[in-house]
């Protein structure tokens, strides 16, 4: 299997559900840094849902994670290509 992932969080417009900013009303004042934290651990849950369900499904130690940040660069691209090409 492959899986491409383009997370659009942690990029504008900074929108993200309340209880993701709920647990930073203490800590961070700014709305923009509070709702920015709060995609950061929105992805952060995605991420980690990913991850269990590969734990849960056998798929983990089979797996290659890569995190980019940005636009994915032409050596990551070659890469993932390279990679493709050993999958059976």
């Amino acid at each position: 299997m492959f899986l491409y992932l383009a997370y659009q969080a942690v990029h504008s417009p900074l929108e993200v559900p309340e209880h993701y900013k709920e647990p930073y009303n203490k800590t961070i004042k700014d709305k923009k840094r509070k709702s920015f934290a709060g995609m950061v651990s929105c992805m952060d849950e995605g991420i980690g849902n990913i991850t269990q369900t590969l734990h849960d499904t056998g798929m983990w130690d089979d797996t290659i994670i890569v995190f980019s940040t940005g636009k994915i660069s032409s050596l990551l691209q070659d890469l993932l290509c390279i990679l493709c090409k050993y999958k059976g």
